[in-house]
């Protein structure tokens, strides 16, 4: 279960770095209207994302297909919204993997912005599937927000409880746990989850764009247990567990052992998250814990 920490301890590293300014409620600034419009501002690039995650994530460690997949985000949409074909197939011409275009193919049969029939296999956990429009912002962390996490960025904005929590948060020195007691105080811990939903979809999707190295244990987790672990952190109960583990460090079982005895909800959610990553991920999270 220690290995669970790796994950709720990303929140300092995050809150001290590029996502540092004070959030105020306004929205995301909007794409200026004259610009040329491209395949990634459509739903159906939205569903592609969604369905292609894995492939895209893979094409990015290669140069030469991750220019080719900015290229293919930058192609004119089509009118039924399908990146135009002469456009992808310029992108793609000197790539040797063709996973992302029969990723790509099979999207545009099955995701419905795209004309397909379904939605077969369609983003889950919700938080996690949000459809953003494509962000200017020349921040990579607040750029990856406006476009992976739009809804829950702007519901925060919108509710002042879960804004003065998050930038009580933001002005904190001290540890996740200390922060979270403090904010608790000053801001309500009525707010705790508002603010825990925001963060939870920042720190799954946008890790790399905010500051944190790249992890094999992370990367496990995202793959294979993101239902798990949203499941926990947008919990109330289970995501002050969270915080009661965090607080022991990662070598600490009668510290564990203690915040699990306490009678709280959440323990359920809890467990489930470390089994998933027991199962999935013990090698890759044992390994970067060492």
């Amino acid at each position: 279960m220690r290995r669970f920490l790796a994950f709720t301890l990303l929140f300092p590293l995050l809150f001290h770095g590029a996502c540092s300014d004070t959030e105020e409620g306004t929205n995301q600034p909007e794409q200026d209207a004259g610009a040329t419009p491209s395949w990634v501002s459509t739903e159906c690039h939205d569903c592609y994302a969604t369905r292609c995650e894995s492939e895209l994530d893979d094409c990015i460690g290669d140069p030469t297909c991750a220019a080719a997949s900015e290229c293919l985000d930058a192609c004119a949409p089509t009118s039924n919204d399908h990146p135009d074909p002469a456009c992808v197939a310029m992108c793609f011409s000197n790539v040797s993997s063709t996973d992302v275009q029969d990723c790509l193919l099979e999207a545009q049969s099955v995701c419905v912005p795209c004309g397909g029939e379904t939605d077969a296999g369609a983003c889950e956990p919700e938080l996690l599937c949000q459809e953003c429009g494509a962000s200017s912002d020349t921040d990579s962390c607040h750029k990856c927000q406006a476009e992976r996490c739009c809804d829950s960025d702007q519901a925060c904005r919108d509710d002042q409880g879960c804004l003065d929590y998050f930038n009580c948060f933001q002005q904190c020195a001290g540890n996740y746990s200390e922060c979270v007691a403090e904010c608790d105080a000053a801001a309500g811990a009525e707010n705790f989850i508002k603010f825990q939903t925001k963060v939870t979809c920042i720190l799954s999707l946008c890790p790399a764009e905010c500051g944190e190295p790249p992890s094999a244990c992370l990367s496990c987790l995202k793959d294979h247990c993101s239902a798990e672990d949203v499941a926990c952190q947008t919990d109330d109960q289970c995501a002050r567990l969270s915080v009661c583990t965090a607080a022991c460090g990662t070598n600490s079982t009668p510290c564990l052992d203690a915040c699990l005895a306490d009678p709280m909800a959440g323990a359920e959610k809890y467990l489930a998250f470390g089994d998933c990553e027991q199962i999935h991920c013990n090698t890759e999270c044992t390994t970067s814990a060492d």
